[in-house]
């Protein structure tokens, strides 16, 4: 494991507003849901023509354990 989601939380002062995941971590990160592995962290980004949280969903049905997501989003 890289980093639990608690670990995460701490460090980027951020709030868990969900667990759905008995892993409690992420072992990779991605922010392209078509590469999410197993247990990855997603990180939807926001460019000019896309908007990653989009994806989430995609993501999650890929295996990822855990989104970085803003929480505009949410």
């Amino acid at each position: 494991m890289l980093l639990s989601v608690d670990a995460l939380c701490q460090a980027v002062k951020g709030t868990l507003t969900s667990n759905f995941s008995p892993y409690g971590g992420f072992d990779s990160v991605a922010t392209d849901s078509r590469a999410v592995d197993s247990h990855a962290l997603f990180v939807p980004l926001r460019g000019l023509r896309q908007d990653g949280h989009r994806y989430i969903e995609d993501a999650l049905r890929q295996g990822a354990s855990c989104i970085f997501a803003d929480a505009a989003h949410l």
